[in-house]
This record gives structure tokens, C-alpha cells and sequence, in this order.
């Protein structure tokens, strides 16, 4: 489910990945398309990836026609991003450290609450369907009550999840190779855990330029962008302060 709004600092134009575009030719044009992608992400609420749907993520030339921006100047963009660290590209454009515009525990609550209403309203829409002679108004009118009540008990989960004390993040533990097996075949996914392992050991277990808070989170993340496959073996872009003379 897409939502309504994404977080946004006050203070984004004293970021230095952003001060380095301000003095790059059409930097106008690219910290548009920035703000333009950050908004794409939160309607895809897909953890930071571009996609239209699970199967299908969003081309050079689809954003191109989405942003209404020539397809050169969002090729021009993406560089630049992907040199900077704020993007990934694999079989999806993936921004980076996703939860360090939004928060992504609130916008994971709202994916799983939008697949449990649907479920609900599946309920709802089968009873009026049923057959009358079968079942009775009075039967209908005690089960939709009995959805109704359903929801708002989904309702009132949700406003103790918001009241409850914050609690202090845990600190972080490298997964073992066995750790990661486990849970790759608990989703049954098709992630290699050994690239896994040893992609993020080659980086020192970090997402971007940021320490890793969260494994199985970097998991659900290769399922979707399809981190493991072949083209994932192209290497990054080593940034030199000479491209932005």
C-alpha cells in the first residue's frame, strides 16, 4: 500500500552527498528528481525499492516518462546518485538507508495492516455472496459485527504499538553463514547465503556508507532486488572528487 506522505529533514541541503550535486551542471534538475524518488519510493513502500509491482521494477525510461524529465537528464541523475552511495542498482533502483528518511517500522504496519483489511473485506464481500437460502440475515448480521469488531481490535493494537516506550535498539551481530541459511530457507527464497556472507564481509557489514543494523532485513531486500544473481557482481563505482570539476 502506498502512502499519503515521506519524511523529509529541514536540514537536507546542508547534507554533503547533497552540497556535491549543488555544484554539479543541471543540479537543479537532479535534486528534483532526488525528491522525485524519495516520494516514487514511499508509493512503492517496498523497504526503498522502485518497483511497479513484485515482478516488474522501474526502468531509466519509465521514470523518464513517470517524472516527465528527459531520459538523459535521469541517466545523468542516477550516476550521479549511485557514485554517491544513495542509490543501489541491481534488477531495481534500491535507495539506500531507507530508514534514514522514513520510518520504516510505521510504514511496514501499514503493509501488513492493508493486507489484514483485505483479508477482512474478502470476508465481508463471500458473506453477501452466499447463497440465501443457506444462510440467514440474522447469521449475516452476527459474522459482519463480528468483522467490525475484528477491526477495531486491529485499531486498538495499533495505538498501544505507538504508546509503548521506546525501547534501545540492540546492538548489532554479524550472522553466521548457518544463521543465514535458516532464514533464507524459513522465507523459502532463492538467496545464496554464502554471497550474502561474503558480499557483506567484503564491505565490512555495511549498507551504503552505514554500519548494518538489521540482516534479515538486507535479506527480504535481496529477495526483491535479486541481489544474488549475476548482475549483482558488478563492481561499485569508486567516487573521485574529480567528476564533480
Amino acid at each position: 500500500m502506498s502512502v499519503p506522505w515521506i519524511k523529509i529533514t529541514t536540514n537536507i541541503f546542508d547534507d554533503e552527498k547533497i552540497k556535491l550535486i549543488d555544484s554539479m551542471p543541471e543540479h537543479d534538475a537532479i535534486l528534483v528528481i532526488w525528491i522525485k524518488l524519495l516520494t516514487l519510493a514511499g508509493k512503492c513502500n517496498s523497504s526503498g525499492c522502485l518497483l511497479i509491482s513484485d515482478s516488474m521494477p522501474y526502468t531509466e525510461e519509465m521514470l523518464a516518462s513517470v517524472f516527465n524529465r528527459p531520459l538523459n537528464i535521469i541517466r545523468l541523475a542516477l550516476e550521479a546518485f549511485e557514485r554517491l552511495g544513495m542509490i543501489e542498482r541491481h534488477s531495481a533502483i534500491l535507495l539506500v538507508n531507507w530508514e534514514k528518511h522514513q520510518n520504516e517500522a510505521a510504514l511496514a504496519t501499514i503493509r501488513e495492516n492493508d493486507r489484514a483489511r483485505k483479508q477482512i473485506q474478502r470476508s465481508k464481500q463471500r458473506l453477501t455472496l452466499d447463497c440465501p437460502g443457506q444462510v440467514t440475515d440474522k447469521s449475516r448480521k452476527v459474522r459482519i459485527l463480528d468483522i467490525d469488531k475484528e477491526l477495531d481490535i486491529d485499531k486498538e493494537k495499533e495505538y498501544k504499538n505507538k504508546s509503548a516506550p521506546k525501547v534501545a535498539p540492540l546492538k548489532f551481530q554479524k550472522p553466521t553463514l548457518q544463521n543465514v541459511i535458516d532464514y533464507c530457507q524459513s522465507r523459502n527464497n532463492s538467496v545464496d547465503a554464502n554471497k550474502f556472507i561474503d558480499h557483506y564481509e567484503s564491505v565490512g557489514w555495511k549498507v551504503g556508507r552505514n554500519p548494518m543494523k538489521d540482516w534479515q532485513a538486507s535479506v527480504r531486500t535481496w529477495e526483491k532486488s535479486s541481489f544474488n544473481t549475476a548482475s549483482s557482481k558488478k563492481e561499485p563505482y569508486r567516487f573521485n572528487a574529480k567528476d564533480f570539476e
